[in-house]
């Protein structure tokens, strides 16, 4: 398969109920950025919003920070606040990731 369809099958993974986010996880670490981005952004659609989002959140500080991000956006509207409040105020201290990252955690945690 081209490398983009490959990247659809690894984010068609988000869909199988309660195993596709273990499945993602072994592609959130390719070497192949497509699919690695793919992969991380299909988390954030997974029917494991909990379970994921302290994934992406430790990926805040890498490379792939920016995807990460926008997926742990997705996945925080699944979340109780009372259970993502925790989740969110321990990336926020200095040194937990990009300066950027640590902002838009900020903005889910006001959302």
């Amino acid at each position: 398969l081209p490398l983009h369809g490959r990247a659809r099958a690894v984010a068609a993974l988000a869909r199988i109920p309660g195993t596709g986010a273990e499945s993602l996880g072994e592609w959130t670490g390719s070497d192949d950025v497509v699919l690695a981005e793919a992969a991380l952004t299909a988390l954030g659609h997974t029917d494991r919003a909990p379970e994921v989002l302290p994934v992406l959140l430790a990926r805040t500080g890498d490379d792939r920070a920016r995807v990460a991000v926008f997926a742990a956006g997705r996945a925080s509207q699944d979340i109780r606040p009372s259970v993502l409040a925790p989740m969110l105020r321990a990336r926020l201290a200095p040194g937990t990731g990009k300066v950027t990252s640590r902002k838009e955690t900020v903005r889910l945690a006001v959302a």
